[in-house]
């Protein structure tokens, strides 16, 4: 079974810039949250073997990539030696197009192939059908991620930007699981770190508020202080999906922007929550404690990766109580 994903952007910058922060590997530390470090294994006048060290899921994860340059279109090849699990073989191509005032398109390209036996890699996967579906959603977020660096960097120069997704599986309704969600009415009693909830305007889709939520650890002031946040979110029943953005977001943040995306799986839900955030450079040094751009950044994610947790296993308590379950 063949997969194959394309993801484009049309950046305001000379192609030549951004060919070459593409080629360069020793950018993806800057650009790439995931990214730790990049090494040269092999190299000659248009070709390298590179070893990449990234963090997944707070684990240490490498793997080495084969990346061929034509410099003369702006193009990088690239095959993968060891792909990612459920998969036999990955490769892609890198292009970057010239368009007219000072603009250009960036493409990236990649297709892969799955293993014929995909079962005792992950729980919960068993079939090609939901390998499949995994590897794509994994490519695609990881893709779209990378998009919005690159754009960022080149655009804004900021190397700034944490875009983070996080998956979970609760054993109810996905329209159940999004109904908690859209009922902001409802927080103050099911969220631990929600202490208080200023309802500006619900009219069902279109949702404007301020929440004063607790600090925790390595974050602003001392863990367990209140800081308010405001909120303006759009709930979409049709596709189970609510789009936010925060005009006052948390310390340490200059912008805060997401998604809450609920499907249904077999045996229930999985709720999907995606967070792309603008760190503040100044201020996110003094409430992180730290002057490194990318423990900010780990600090961060750790924060939003728990509060998103904190919701979804929330919603799934109050799931259960409503079913009789203890």
């Amino acid at each position: 079974m063949d997969g194959f994903i394309r993801h484009s952007v049309v950046l305001r910058a000379d192609p030549d810039t951004v060919y070459g922060l593409i080629r360069s590997t020793d950018s993806w530390p800057r650009l790439f949250a995931a990214c730790v470090g990049t090494s040269v294994l092999e190299h000659s006048d248009d070709q390298e073997t590179v070893r990449v060290e990234a963090e997944q899921d707070g684990r240490p994860v490498a793997w080495n990539t084969r990346r061929r340059y034509v410099d003369s279109v702006r193009r990088v090849e690239y095959d993968l030696p060891v792909p990612m699990p459920f998969l036999e073989s990955m490769h892609g191509v890198w292009r970057v197009v010239p368009l007219e005032n000072g603009r250009c398109l960036l493409t990236v390209d990649r297709h892969w192939r799955l293993l014929a036996d995909v079962r005792g890699i992950r729980d919960g996967i068993s079939t090609r059908s939901e390998a499949a579906a995994f590897v794509r959603d994994f490519v695609d977020g990881n893709a779209a991620a990378e998009m919005l660096a690159i754009r960022a960097f080149v655009e804004e120069n900021t190397e700034a930007l944490l875009s983070l997704t996080s998956r979970y599986r609760l054993p109810h309704s996905p329209h159940r699981v999004f109904a908690l969600l859209a009922d902001i009415g409802g927080w103050p009693a099911m969220l631990d770190h929600l202490d208080s909830l200023d309802v500006l305007y619900d009219d069902g889709a279109h949702q404007e508020f301020t929440m004063k939520v607790r600090t925790a650890p390595g974050t602003a002031g001392s863990a367990g202080e209140l800081e308010s946040i405001r909120s303006v979110r759009h709930c979409d029943e049709r596709t189970l999906s609510i789009t936010y953005f925060q005009p006052q977001p948390p310390p340490g943040m200059l912008r805060h922007a997401g998604h809450w995306q609920v499907r249904g799986i077999a045996g229930g839900s999985e709720v999907i929550s995606h967070h792309l955030v603008v760190l503040d450079r100044d201020g996110s040094a003094e409430v992180s404690g730290t002057d490194e751009l990318r423990r900010r950044k780990t600090l961060v994610a750790d924060l939003l990766e728990r509060n998103s947790r904190a919701t979804v296993d929330a919603c799934g308590r109050a799931l259960d109580r409503s079913a009789g379950q203890p």
